[in-house]
């Protein structure tokens, strides 16, 4: 049948872009991890979207070079 997806992992595939799947990991230096978690809810957000564009290989759409 056209279209059909024979496993659930090739359905998974299917719906979830590659470059999702190679996501890179977070590397945390000394206690920034335990520092995060003391922000606001709202800041630890949009961080959290920040290094998800990163481990992506993008740039957040607001990240500013230094």
């Amino acid at each position: 049948m056209p279209g059909a997806v024979g496993t659930p992992l090739e359905f998974f595939y299917e719906q979830v872009p590659l470059k999702k799947v190679c996501m890179k990991d977070v590397v945390w230096v000394g206690d920034s991890r335990e520092r995060l978690r003391q922000f606001p809810k709202e800041v630890r957000q949009a961080i959290g979207r920040a290094l998800e564009y990163a481990q992506l290989g993008d740039k957040h759409p607001a990240a500013k070079p230094m």
